[in-house]
């Protein structure tokens, strides 16, 4: 699931198959969530992660990808 920093808007859902790693999922959160907010003058800039998601920012080299740890 994705949304908004103050969790007000959700701006992305989707399930996929099996028991996929976090890290390998994020392009397709930022894809739908770019798709959803067509329109409304934002853009995804920052992705706040768990640290599943280590190693996505090769993949994602646009966005600030900021996780604890």
């Amino acid at each position: 699931m994705a949304s908004t920093l103050k969790g007000t808007l959700i701006v992305g859902a989707r399930a996929l198959a099996g028991n996929p790693n976090d890290g390998h999922t994020l392009n397709e959160r930022v894809e739908q969530a770019a798709i959803l907010m067509q329109g409304t003058g934002m853009k995804l800039g920052t992705a706040y992660v768990d640290p599943g998601y280590l190693g996505a920012y090769k993949d994602n080299p646009d966005i600030d990808i900021k996780h604890r740890g």
